[in-house]
């Protein structure tokens, strides 16, 4: 019982926390003041016998030793102790509000970041929502998908399918991106969305034949660029391309897609071996060469802000610019007002050796701004990964057919 009793104390304070404790009470200012009052009155009640006395008179300290000076010392003795412990236990306080301010200072700093933190995390939520398309999009999606997996395994699976089986299947996703796209931002039947492919095709692996094919096709290169001045060449293929100028939605299927686009033509972009010159300004072309080099999708809102683009991220002279902004102003490039290209890479490949992109995913249209102004960049590309691993699987097996190497 006594042990129970025992432990159920609470534990006892320090005795110089309690002693400091005491000296903080106005108790104890009250005593010093009592105190100082004291020895004044005392010094001038018997100032001649402390005058007289130790330490004022060192010689014959036995009769030195006034019993008023006495007093009047121990009392000046007291005062001075009582004054120094409580200073001692008011400068603890003091530093200890410090110490305590500067917690508080790093806890509201911690607070801040916090709230910065979900704030912006709440401003990126808020930004998804905005960005997020309608409810019809998530049943477009499905049907899209159920037809372009439908699709895409019917032509992989059939050992029997050749080169044309598969670049229809082809064509049928590519069909299905630009829908979804266009859905993504609202579905207007009178804008158009289109979706190509440009192989990347390595220059020192290319036949005779097939170098004099691409020179005759490279787009946007000076006088004295040749082919073996280029790392990779990005064919585009017409007949890996897809639009929806003439596709239409029924309650359940979508018919009348134009396969391939028509308004494409043959050509291809270089991607020299320097990339970037001493001064680290860019000579890659917008768009798919970017996207190539840079491992990542690349967005352009407005195709008429291409010239302070060029102007401000590329040294390319002044005969390449003008010949990419006449691409898009008049010539066959103009309907296309925003576009994104998307590198395609190996799924089979090593991530860890960092292997180039083997395709380049362009998607287009002839509105100014697509995916939200490129907002909801990622997460179109994220609602359409499945689509993207079935193209990636057909892209592969045409790769074999038609024996072109990947970049």
């Amino acid at each position: 019982m006594s042990n129970v009793l025992t432990q159920s104390h609470p534990p006892r304070k320090p005795i110089l926390e309690r002693v400091y404790g005491a000296a903080r009470s106005v108790w104890t200012s009250l005593a010093i003041t009592v105190l100082i009052m004291f020895i004044g009155v005392w010094a001038s009640l018997f100032f001649d016998e402390i005058k007289g006395a130790f330490p004022f008179r060192t010689s014959n300290l036995s009769s030195s030793l006034d019993p008023n000076a006495a007093v009047f010392w121990t009392s000046f003795v007291m005062a001075a102790a009582l004054f120094g412990i409580r200073q001692r236990a008011l400068d603890r306080v003091q530093d200890e509000m410090v110490e305590a301010t500067k917690r508080m200072d790093l806890s509201t700093r911690s607070l801040n970041c916090q709230v910065g933190t979900i704030s912006n995390a709440t401003d990126k939520l808020m930004q998804a929502i905005r960005t997020m398309p309608d409810g019809d999009y998530l049943e477009t999606q499905l049907s899209v998908y159920q037809r372009c997996e439908r699709r895409a395994y019917d032509a992989l699976a059939n050992t029997s399918s050749g080169r044309d089986d598969i670049i229809h299947a082809l064509g049928d996703l590519l069909s299905g991106i630009a829908i979804l796209a266009r859905e993504f931002d609202g579905g207007d039947d009178g804008v158009q969305y289109a979706a190509n492919i440009m192989l990347a095709l390595p220059v020192g692996q290319l036949s005779d034949t097939k170098k004099q094919e691409l020179e005759e096709q490279l787009l946007f290169r000076m006088d004295t660029e040749c082919l073996e001045r280029m790392h990779c060449v990005l064919e585009l293929r017409p007949d890996l391309s897809a639009t929806t100028w003439t596709q239409r939605f029924t309650e359940q299927k979508y018919t009348g897609a134009k396969v391939p686009d028509g308004e494409l033509t043959l050509f291809a972009l270089g991607i020299p071996i320097r990339d970037n010159d001493p001064d680290q300004r860019m000579r890659l072309l917008p768009g798919a060469p970017m996207a190539y080099t840079r491992k990542i999708y690349q967005y352009y809102a407005d195709t008429a802000a291409l010239q302070s683009w060029l102007d401000a991220n590329t040294d390319q002279l002044d005969a390449v610019k003008r010949d990419v902004i006449h691409y898009f102003t008049s010539g066959a490039g103009q309907y296309i007002k925003s576009w994104v290209s998307c590198p395609l890479i190996d799924p089979g490949s090593d991530p860890a050796q960092s292997p180039p992109p083997f395709a380049i995913l362009n998607i287009h249209s002839d509105r100014v701004s697509m995916l939200s102004a490129g907002e909801a960049t990622r997460l179109f590309f994220g609602a359409i990964s499945p689509i993207i691993v079935l193209l990636n699987r057909l892209l592969l097996r045409l790769s074999t057919l038609e024996n072109w190497t990947k970049g």
